[in-house]
């Protein structure tokens, strides 16, 4: 069944997202500090959203906090990971060599590693 890989894709991202992933808020940046949820997760043409996860009661609390100094938290069901940002790299400041590609534009931020595309939504 596609979307039981798809929800076993999406625990492996988070746990690594959570090992990778950082956040933040810098001049290039455009003042983009805030608070954004997890909206969807793609990989491979396939997409799980928000709402899916929920309509199956499997509720994702995951959530990306940007501050304006370039730091930052992900926080996924009840654990936070420090996060760091840079030049369109983000990255746990755990993991400091392990950076993931990200852009926020409007509201929206997306983390992009290797194909698999995490969105998060002020």
């Amino acid at each position: 069944m596609k979307l039981g890989k798809i929800l076993v894709c999406l625990v492996m991202v988070l746990s690594l997202m959570l090992c990778i992933a950082a956040c933040g808020d810098t001049e290039e940046s455009g003042g983009i500090a805030g608070k954004y949820n997890f909206y969807s997760m793609s990989y491979n043409g396939e997409t799980v959203t928000a709402k899916d996860l929920a309509a199956m009661g499997e509720e994702m609390d995951m959530y990306v906090r940007l501050n304006s100094d370039g730091t930052g938290i992900m926080y996924t069901e009840g654990e936070t990971e420090d996060m760091a940002y840079s030049n369109g790299k983000i990255w746990s400041v755990d993991e400091p060599d392990e950076k993931v590609d990200f852009t926020v534009k409007g509201n929206t931020l997306t983390m992009n590693q290797e194909g698999m595309v995490m969105t998060f939504k002020k």
